[in-house]
């Protein structure tokens, strides 16, 4: 009973056949699970709503490559989960038929990192994106957090690296840990900073800024518009600029969060936000962005992409369509 209560057993899910069975030790049954099991989080192409999407997130979710720099998402993910007292889920993809070389690693992640409440999911499939995108749309309100190297915009034009895949294929938020994010960061009152954009776009920050607050708690959100500096209007005061950051603290509000904002002036968006979030001990930006990669178009220009890249304080990346 104790071992089940660690929640270790193992999930091979087959991608051809679309079929999964839970498999625990050697004596255990193996169970099919139906199709009718599977509950969508979020439409990715509808925008809709999920009518169960919880007023709190369920589990934390970790993509690993079994690689040191996948790993350092692990002690970050075990965290996070402490405070709220969520289960963990570690998930490998291999194209490899053979699974036991890949839950011995994920044993000894959780291992090395004192989970308590976690389980491991080995999936099969050639396209490990795609196997995490179906994954993930299989369950209610996950954060997903996935440490990644951020390729640089060369680098990207030349290979898209797992994370950023990932972000093209689902509507699920991201909590993603940069190359310049210590594994030692923790969340515990961290600044949560908002970066506003796009109107249509910020507004999806909303439900889910609600989300993490219930979920983890901590200080007060600050909404941050970054506005060029040549157009500045010359008035003494932020006051034309921020309608926008207002209206979205008023959408807050109506959620019970209370939250403040600044209106920043620069000509380099990324460098003023990095320089913000520096203010504070531990800083989790915000982003809404649009999916980060797709077959005919790589976005360079992402706010999210770079600040991902540069920033020491992990980025928590929307979709627009995201609930």
């Amino acid at each position: 009973m104790a071992d089940r209560n660690r929640y270790d057993e193992m999930i091979l899910i087959d991608a051809p056949r679309r079929s999964a069975a839970i498999v625990g030790d050697s004596d255990s049954p193996v169970r099919q699970r139906p199709q009718s099991d599977v509950r969508p989080y979020c439409s990715a192409d509808s925008g809709a709503h999920s009518s169960v999407m919880a007023d709190t997130y369920t589990s934390i979710v970790v993509p690993l490559d079994l690689s040191f720099e996948s790993d350092r998402a692990v002690g970050i993910a075990g965290a996070l989960a402490s405070i709220a007292n969520l289960p963990v889920e570690l998930v490998t993809v291999t194209g490899d038929v053979r699974q036991e070389p890949e839950k011995a690693r994920l044993h000894q992640s959780a291992s090395a990192h004192h989970l308590q409440r976690w389980s491991g999911l080995v999936l099969h499939d050639e396209d490990k994106a795609g196997a995490l995108a179906k994954h993930l749309a299989t369950l209610e309100s996950p954060l997903v957090v996935m440490a990644s190297s951020v390729h640089g915009p060369l680098g990207e034009l030349l290979s898209l690296s797992t994370s950023a895949e990932l972000l093209s294929r689902t509507a699920c938020p991201v909590l993603l840990i940069g190359p310049h994010v210590e594994s030692t960061w923790r969340a515990h009152q961290a600044q949560v900073v908002l970066c506003i954009g796009q109107t249509t776009h910020a507004e999806a920050m909303i439900p889910q800024m609600t989300t993490w607050s219930r979920t983890f708690g901590g200080v007060a959100p600050l909404l941050v518009e970054v506005v060029d500096p040549v157009d500045k209007r010359q008035v003494p005061s932020d006051v034309p600029d921020s309608a926008h950051v207002h209206r979205l603290a008023e959408l807050l509000s109506e959620q019970g969060i209370v939250s403040s904002w600044d209106v920043l002036h620069d000509d380099d968006p990324v460098e003023a936000l990095v320089r913000c979030g520096e203010k504070f001990e531990q800083t989790v930006f915000v982003v809404a962005s649009e999916q980060w990669t797709d077959p005919a178009h790589v976005h360079l220009r992402s706010v999210s992409r770079h600040l991902a890249h540069r920033s020491t304080q992990p980025v928590l990346v929307i979709p627009p369509t995201c609930p």
